[in-house]
């Protein structure tokens, strides 16, 4: 993380918060339940 954020890091990596990776995490999640179903 310290990596991803630092200063030669991402830019979009940097700008993320909890909230803001709230939305990604869900949909994330609900593409392995998808996969891991469909075997």
């Amino acid at each position: 993380m310290a990596r991803l954020r630092g200063p030669d890091g991402c830019p979009w990596d940097a700008k993320q918060t909890h909230q803001s990776l709230q939305k990604h995490l869900l949909e994330e999640a609900a593409e392995v339940i998808e996969a891991i179903e469909a075997g």
